[in-house]
């Protein structure tokens, strides 16, 4: 490893290790248990087979919740930071985020960790049915938003000139 690699700068903070980060109890615990039971509805909805009565009681209850949340306060989303680094608390921030965010239902959610070397970022998500286009195939803009929202934490050579990320080798296995 040369030094300019070793030094800690190289070493920048994965800002989106803290949207990882573990939350026990209170709003922002339970956030990320609704979002992880309404993931888990989502999945098993699109494979369902279930009666009209089941689905008709269930988009009941489901309709009788939203309006229970519409009764809340709500936190204006469309203001504030446009990106994380200025942003303050980073992992309630990519908390919210439709790829990574833990607390976001619609997110897969896609988890990234730094390599130890600090020059490569691992990857792992399961797209599960929601996210097919062809039968057992994820949808390719899903994939493309995985990649978006991994490239710009990925580590560019020191000094690289031309190319804003290393070119990078993606590995996919079917669901």
């Amino acid at each position: 490893m040369s030094e300019e690699s070793a030094d800690p700068k190289w070493k920048r903070f994965s800002h989106w290790d803290a949207s990882q980060a573990e939350v026990s109890g209170g709003v922002w615990g339970e956030r990320r248990r609704l979002a992880s039971a309404m993931r888990l509805v989502i999945e098993r909805l699109v494979r369902s087979d279930a009666p009209e009565a089941e689905m008709k009681a269930a988009a009941d209850r489901l309709e009788e919740y939203a309006d229970r949340l519409d009764t809340h306060p709500r936190n204006p989303r469309y203001e504030g930071f446009a990106e994380a680094a200025p942003a303050g608390d980073v992992g309630a921030f990519l908390d919210q985020s439709p790829v990574i965010g833990l607390a976001n239902p619609l997110a897969p959610p896609l988890e990234l960790r730094a390599a130890e070397d600090g020059m490569r970022v691992h990857g792992r998500v399961h797209f599960g049915s929601a996210y097919e286009g062809a039968p057992g195939c994820v949808h390719g803009g899903y994939v493309a938003a995985a990649f978006d929202e991994a490239t710009p934490v990925t580590p560019s050579p020191p000094r690289a000139r031309g190319s804003s990320s290393p070119s990078t080798r993606a590995s996919f296995r079917p669901c």
